[in-house]
């Protein structure tokens, strides 16, 4: 199991691997700091609500939030390279579209790091994309991009060069 922190290109069995963390939570607009005077009160009053929160150092952490400047100076240098795989935690904009609805007014706009994915979805050579973050396995269809695979709680084992199953 590997901890990647920044953006990065790993050379794995002759693969060339991308790989850019982060994402953006869709769910925490409410921030709670537990040091706040109130805490318990105000996270109990949200729980009987049924509201969406975080706890800041618990469940939500400033570095979460792509760095969107250093990745995209990162990126300047490798626009030319091909990569077998691309490793993220989010997804470009365009899946985030696929999420959008109407009781859902988080997901209706993509984040400025799903913009950058978007870009480079765009722009990079790639064979396969695969992203977390929504909550979802499977290869997103030819509406979107049949590269994309977004990955859940699977296990993608690769057959061969041209094959991938989902476990």
């Amino acid at each position: 199991m590997f901890f990647i922190d920044e953006i990065t290109i790993l050379n794995v069995d002759n693969q060339n691997i991308l790989c850019i963390p982060c994402a953006e939570s869709h769910d925490a607009d409410i921030l709670l700091d537990p040091n706040e005077i109130g805490f318990k009160r105000k996270q109990a009053t949200l729980q009987k609500q049924y509201q969406w929160f975080r706890v800041v150092g618990r469940s939500w952490w400033p570095q979460e939030k792509m760095d969107v400047q250093k990745n995209a100076e990162f990126i300047e240098h490798h626009m030319n390279e091909h990569f077998d795989f691309i490793l993220t935690h989010d997804a470009p904009a365009l899946i985030n579209s696929w999420f959008k609805r109407p009781e859902d007014s988080a997901r209706k706009i993509s984040t400025a790091g799903q913009l950058f994915l978007e870009e480079l979805r765009r722009n990079l050579d790639f064979d396969v994309w695969f992203h977390g973050h929504f909550h979802f396995t499977g290869f997103w269809n030819e509406l979107y991009d049949e590269r994309i695979c977004g990955v859940y709680s699977e296990i993608i084992q690769l057959m061969n060069e041209n094959s991938l199953t989902i476990v």
